[in-house]
Protein backbone atom coordinates (compact mmCIF):
# COMPACT_ATOMS: atom_id res chain seq x y z
CA UNK A 1 0.00 0.00 0.00
CA UNK A 2 1.38 3.40 -0.97
CA UNK A 3 0.79 6.39 1.29
CA UNK A 4 -1.64 8.82 -0.33
CA UNK A 5 -0.52 12.42 0.19
CA UNK A 6 -3.68 14.05 1.48
CA UNK A 7 -4.00 17.02 3.79
CA UNK A 8 -7.06 18.09 5.76
CA UNK A 9 -7.66 21.81 6.24
CA UNK A 10 -9.77 22.78 9.25
CA UNK A 11 -12.75 24.69 7.83
CA UNK A 12 -14.95 24.59 10.92
CA UNK A 13 -17.35 27.51 11.06
CA UNK A 14 -16.60 29.56 14.16
CA UNK A 15 -14.07 28.47 16.74
CA UNK A 16 -15.69 25.27 17.97
CA UNK A 17 -13.57 22.12 17.81
CA UNK A 18 -15.81 19.18 18.56
CA UNK A 19 -14.74 15.55 19.14
CA UNK A 20 -16.53 14.21 16.05
CA UNK A 21 -15.08 15.02 12.65
CA UNK A 22 -16.58 15.70 9.24
CA UNK A 23 -14.26 15.07 6.27
CA UNK A 24 -15.29 16.83 3.05
CA UNK A 25 -13.73 16.09 -0.34
CA UNK A 26 -14.30 14.94 -3.87
CA UNK A 27 -14.42 11.32 -5.03
CA UNK A 28 -12.52 8.96 -2.69
CA UNK A 29 -10.47 11.63 -0.86
CA UNK A 30 -12.47 11.57 2.42
CA UNK A 31 -12.49 7.75 2.52
CA UNK A 32 -8.75 7.50 1.86
CA UNK A 33 -7.94 10.16 4.42
CA UNK A 34 -10.19 8.51 7.03
CA UNK A 35 -8.38 5.20 6.56
CA UNK A 36 -4.99 6.88 6.90
CA UNK A 37 -6.22 8.84 9.93
CA UNK A 38 -7.34 5.65 11.73
CA UNK A 39 -4.12 3.87 10.79
CA UNK A 40 -2.08 6.60 12.47
CA UNK A 41 -4.21 6.32 15.62
CA UNK A 42 -4.24 2.52 15.92
CA UNK A 43 -1.01 1.36 14.28
CA UNK A 44 1.84 0.85 16.81
CA UNK A 45 4.17 2.33 14.19
CA UNK A 46 2.14 5.51 13.50
CA UNK A 47 0.55 4.29 10.28
CA UNK A 48 3.25 2.14 8.67
CA UNK A 49 0.72 0.83 6.08
CA UNK A 50 2.25 -2.66 5.97
CA UNK A 51 1.51 -4.21 9.38
CA UNK A 52 -1.52 -6.39 10.07
CA UNK A 53 -3.28 -3.51 11.85
CA UNK A 54 -2.88 -1.14 8.89
CA UNK A 55 -3.94 -3.77 6.38
CA UNK A 56 -7.04 -4.67 8.38
CA UNK A 57 -7.97 -0.99 8.63
CA UNK A 58 -7.41 -0.57 4.89
CA UNK A 59 -9.75 -3.52 4.28
CA UNK A 60 -12.24 -2.08 6.82
CA UNK A 61 -11.99 -5.25 8.88
CA UNK A 62 -10.31 -4.00 12.05
CA UNK A 63 -12.03 -4.87 15.34
CA UNK A 64 -11.74 -1.26 16.61
CA UNK A 65 -13.73 0.31 13.81
CA UNK A 66 -17.18 0.04 12.29
CA UNK A 67 -17.75 1.37 8.79
CA UNK A 68 -21.21 2.31 7.53
CA UNK A 69 -21.89 2.73 3.80
CA UNK A 70 -25.46 3.10 2.52
CA UNK A 71 -26.76 2.08 -0.88
CA UNK A 72 -29.39 4.78 -0.54
CA UNK A 73 -30.72 6.94 2.30
CA UNK A 74 -29.83 5.64 5.76
CA UNK A 75 -32.57 3.99 7.82
CA UNK A 76 -32.88 3.64 11.59
CA UNK A 77 -32.52 -0.13 11.21
CA UNK A 78 -29.19 0.28 9.40
CA UNK A 79 -27.87 2.41 12.25
CA UNK A 80 -29.10 0.09 15.01
CA UNK A 81 -25.72 -1.73 15.21
CA UNK A 82 -24.07 1.66 15.80
CA UNK A 83 -26.03 2.22 19.02
CA UNK A 84 -25.41 -1.36 20.10
CA UNK A 85 -21.68 -0.74 19.70
CA UNK A 86 -21.83 2.48 21.74
CA UNK A 87 -23.46 0.60 24.62
CA UNK A 88 -20.18 -1.22 25.35
CA UNK A 89 -17.77 0.69 27.59
CA UNK A 90 -14.18 0.73 26.39
CA UNK A 91 -11.12 0.09 28.51
CA UNK A 92 -8.95 3.04 29.50
CA UNK A 93 -6.93 4.34 26.51
CA UNK A 94 -8.90 2.07 24.14
CA UNK A 95 -10.09 3.68 20.88
CA UNK A 96 -12.97 2.82 18.59
CA UNK A 97 -13.85 4.58 15.33
CA UNK A 98 -17.32 4.78 13.81
CA UNK A 99 -17.18 5.89 10.17
CA UNK A 100 -20.35 7.10 8.46
CA UNK A 101 -19.65 7.30 4.75
CA UNK A 102 -21.95 9.41 2.59
CA UNK A 103 -23.16 11.31 5.63
CA UNK A 104 -25.30 13.39 3.29
CA UNK A 105 -27.52 10.28 3.00
CA UNK A 106 -28.59 10.66 6.64
CA UNK A 107 -32.30 11.41 6.79
CA UNK A 108 -33.54 13.98 9.27
CA UNK A 109 -34.78 11.18 11.56
CA UNK A 110 -31.44 9.35 11.44
CA UNK A 111 -29.47 12.55 11.93
CA UNK A 112 -31.56 13.54 14.94
CA UNK A 113 -31.04 10.13 16.53
CA UNK A 114 -27.26 10.65 16.26
CA UNK A 115 -27.00 14.19 17.59
CA UNK A 116 -26.25 13.38 21.23
CA UNK A 117 -23.79 10.62 20.36
CA UNK A 118 -21.93 12.79 17.87
CA UNK A 119 -21.80 15.75 20.24
CA UNK A 120 -20.64 13.74 23.25
CA UNK A 121 -19.41 10.27 22.23
CA UNK A 122 -18.79 7.80 25.06
CA UNK A 123 -15.17 7.72 26.25
CA UNK A 124 -12.87 6.33 23.57
CA UNK A 125 -15.36 6.48 20.72
CA UNK A 126 -14.74 8.71 17.69
CA UNK A 127 -17.14 9.58 14.87
CA UNK A 128 -15.79 10.24 11.38
CA UNK A 129 -18.41 11.47 8.90
CA UNK A 130 -17.51 11.54 5.20
CA UNK A 131 -19.17 13.43 2.36
CA UNK A 132 -18.63 15.08 -1.00
CA UNK A 133 -21.84 17.09 -0.66
CA UNK A 134 -21.50 19.23 2.47
CA UNK A 135 -24.47 21.36 1.49
CA UNK A 136 -26.67 18.29 2.05
CA UNK A 137 -25.48 17.76 5.64
CA UNK A 138 -27.98 19.04 8.18
CA UNK A 139 -26.73 22.11 10.09
CA UNK A 140 -27.38 20.29 13.37
CA UNK A 141 -24.85 17.63 12.35
CA UNK A 142 -22.27 20.10 10.99
CA UNK A 143 -22.41 22.20 14.14
CA UNK A 144 -21.43 19.17 16.23
CA UNK A 145 -18.39 18.28 14.15
CA UNK A 146 -14.97 19.69 13.51
CA UNK A 147 -14.98 20.09 9.74
CA UNK A 148 -12.02 19.35 7.50
CA UNK A 149 -11.68 19.80 3.74
CA UNK A 150 -9.52 16.99 2.37
CA UNK A 151 -7.32 17.55 -0.67
CA UNK A 152 -4.32 15.96 -2.32
CA UNK A 153 -1.02 17.66 -1.54
CA UNK A 154 0.43 16.78 -4.94
CA UNK A 155 1.62 19.94 -6.67
CA UNK A 156 -1.11 20.86 -9.11
CA UNK A 157 -0.63 22.49 -12.45
CA UNK A 158 -3.07 23.42 -15.15
CA UNK A 159 -3.24 25.19 -18.47
CA UNK A 160 -6.64 26.59 -17.50
CA UNK A 161 -6.42 30.41 -17.65
CA UNK A 162 -8.51 30.72 -14.48
CA UNK A 163 -6.06 28.50 -12.62
CA UNK A 164 -3.16 30.65 -13.82
CA UNK A 165 -4.95 33.83 -12.78
CA UNK A 166 -5.63 32.61 -9.24
CA UNK A 167 -2.14 31.21 -8.64
CA UNK A 168 -0.20 34.37 -9.45
CA UNK A 169 0.45 37.14 -6.94
CA UNK A 170 0.40 39.94 -9.50
CA UNK A 171 -2.61 42.29 -9.58
CA UNK A 172 -5.17 41.68 -12.31
CA UNK A 173 -7.29 44.08 -14.31
CA UNK A 174 -10.96 43.49 -13.34
CA UNK A 175 -12.18 44.33 -16.85
CA UNK A 176 -9.84 41.74 -18.39
CA UNK A 177 -10.93 39.18 -15.81
CA UNK A 178 -14.60 39.73 -16.70
CA UNK A 179 -13.81 39.28 -20.41
CA UNK A 180 -11.96 36.05 -19.59
CA UNK A 181 -14.90 34.82 -17.50
CA UNK A 182 -17.36 35.55 -20.32
CA UNK A 183 -15.11 33.71 -22.75
CA UNK A 184 -14.42 30.68 -20.55
CA UNK A 185 -17.99 30.20 -19.25
CA UNK A 186 -16.92 27.81 -16.46
CA UNK A 187 -19.43 25.07 -15.66
CA UNK A 188 -20.14 23.79 -12.15
CA UNK A 189 -18.09 20.61 -12.72
CA UNK A 190 -15.15 22.54 -14.12
CA UNK A 191 -15.34 25.02 -11.25
CA UNK A 192 -15.27 22.25 -8.62
CA UNK A 193 -12.26 20.61 -10.31
CA UNK A 194 -10.48 23.98 -10.47
CA UNK A 195 -11.19 24.68 -6.81
CA UNK A 196 -9.60 21.33 -5.92
CA UNK A 197 -6.47 22.21 -7.88
CA UNK A 198 -6.28 25.70 -6.43
CA UNK A 199 -6.57 24.42 -2.87
CA UNK A 200 -3.82 21.85 -3.44
CA UNK A 201 -1.61 24.52 -5.05
CA UNK A 202 -1.95 26.95 -2.16
CA UNK A 203 -1.48 24.20 0.44
CA UNK A 204 1.83 23.39 -1.24
CA UNK A 205 2.69 27.09 -1.41
CA UNK A 206 2.00 27.47 2.32
CA UNK A 207 4.13 24.45 3.24
CA UNK A 208 7.00 25.64 1.03
CA UNK A 209 6.83 29.13 2.54
CA UNK A 210 6.82 27.64 6.04
CA UNK A 211 9.89 25.54 5.27
CA UNK A 212 11.70 28.53 3.72
CA UNK A 213 10.75 30.92 6.51
CA UNK A 214 9.06 33.25 4.01
CA UNK A 215 6.56 34.99 6.27
CA UNK A 216 5.02 37.16 3.53
CA UNK A 217 4.33 34.17 1.27
CA UNK A 218 3.09 32.17 4.23
CA UNK A 219 0.60 34.89 5.17
CA UNK A 220 -0.54 35.33 1.56
CA UNK A 221 -1.02 31.58 1.09
CA UNK A 222 -3.01 31.36 4.32
CA UNK A 223 -5.14 34.32 3.22
CA UNK A 224 -5.99 32.63 -0.09
CA UNK A 225 -6.72 29.31 1.65
CA UNK A 226 -9.13 31.10 4.00
CA UNK A 227 -10.98 32.46 0.96
CA UNK A 228 -11.04 29.14 -0.92
CA UNK A 229 -12.24 27.00 1.98
CA UNK A 230 -15.85 28.31 2.07
CA UNK A 231 -16.13 28.04 -1.74
CA UNK A 232 -15.10 24.38 -1.60
CA UNK A 233 -17.33 23.71 1.36
CA UNK A 234 -20.30 25.20 -0.53
CA UNK A 235 -19.64 24.48 -4.25
CA UNK A 236 -21.50 26.47 -6.90
CA UNK A 237 -25.09 25.58 -7.62
CA UNK A 238 -26.28 25.34 -11.26
CA UNK A 239 -25.99 28.72 -12.91
CA UNK A 240 -23.95 30.32 -10.12
CA UNK A 241 -20.37 29.55 -11.21
CA UNK A 242 -19.67 33.00 -12.66
CA UNK A 243 -20.91 34.70 -9.51
CA UNK A 244 -18.65 32.47 -7.42
CA UNK A 245 -15.56 33.31 -9.51
CA UNK A 246 -16.36 37.04 -9.37
CA UNK A 247 -16.55 36.85 -5.58
CA UNK A 248 -13.27 34.94 -5.40
CA UNK A 249 -11.61 37.51 -7.64
CA UNK A 250 -12.75 40.36 -5.39
CA UNK A 251 -11.47 38.61 -2.27
CA UNK A 252 -8.22 37.13 -3.57
CA UNK A 253 -7.01 39.65 -6.13
CA UNK A 254 -8.02 42.83 -4.29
Amino acid sequence: MDKIPYQAIDTTEGNNHNPSQLFIGQHSAPETYAIEYIQKKLCPHNGCLVCTTCRNIHDKQHHAMRWFFPEKAYTRDELAPLFQTLSFALDADELFFIVIEKADYLTAACANSLLKSIEEPPAGYHFLLLTDRPDQILPTIRSRCTTFTVQSTHIQSSTDPLFHLFTTSTPSDPSLFLKMLDKEKPTEQRSIALLDKLLAHWITSYKNALAAGDVDMQNNSQRVLNVLAPAIKHPPMPGSSKIMWKNLFLQIKK
